[in-house]
């Protein structure tokens, strides 16, 4: 089945209020932030992509304004579009995609700290021309179970992402959905009956997988 892509104004609200709380060098830098649903869950090595955070650029950001814009015509009065300020319709933003089939099976706890999660990795910065640039930032923390099987609490970054979790209570955090989608079969298992599904991020080549 073809996949798609629809507006998230639920993913959104969070987003804004995550944002005005805890990112504010987003609204310092006046970045813009996109939501989306997608309607799959895309999986990578056996593991469930929950949501992806990018940055959007070149080509791709101007059709996107170009697409506003074009909505902003046809919604109004006006009767052509004015693309006079070439730099606002080519300026890059950061996009988060969410999968619909796990927002619609997880709590409200849940979703805020999964679109959190994402807006982590969305960083703003003055570049040495003064110009602001947009980064995609990975992981505090990126491991494999089964080194830890076989070798504990080997590395300082593990300690101290143990001490997070504890001192945060998060180790009670449960990401399981609250039911399995309509569409799971026997022979190949919905990934959200996967035990403690990872978050997956991507800046459009290189994936990353949280453990």
């Amino acid at each position: 089945m073809k996949e798609f892509f629809t507006p998230a104004p639920a993913v959104e609200e969070i987003g804004r209020e995550l944002i005005e709380e805890y990112h504010k060098h987003l609204l310092d830098h006046s970045v813009r932030v996109e939501f989306l649903f997608r309607s799959k869950t895309p999986v990578k090595a056996g593991r469930a992509q929950w949501g992806t955070a990018r940055k959007v650029s070149g080509l791709n950001a101007h059709l996107r304004y170009f697409s506003a814009a074009k909505n902003d015509v046809l919604m109004s009065s006006r009767r052509e579009l004015n693309f006079t300020d070439e730099e606002k319709y080519n300026e890059p933003f950061f996009l988060i995609l969410i999968s619909r089939p796990i927002w619609e099976n997880i709590k409200d706890p849940q979703r805020r700290a999964l679109v959190d999660h994402e807006l982590m990795h969305l960083d703003s910065d003055y570049d040495d021309k003064g110009e602001i640039k947009l980064s995609i930032v990975g992981h505090d923390f990126e491991a494999f179970n089964r080194e830890f099987e076989l070798h504990g609490l080997w590395r300082d970054d593990a300690k101290k992402m143990l001490k997070t979790l504890k001192d945060a209570n998060q180790l009670k955090l449960d990401f399981q959905p609250d039911k399995q989608p309509d569409q799971q079969t026997k022979k190949e298992p919905s990934p959200l009956s996967r035990p403690s599904p990872p978050l997956t991020e991507t800046d459009g080549s290189h994936p990353v997988v949280v453990h």
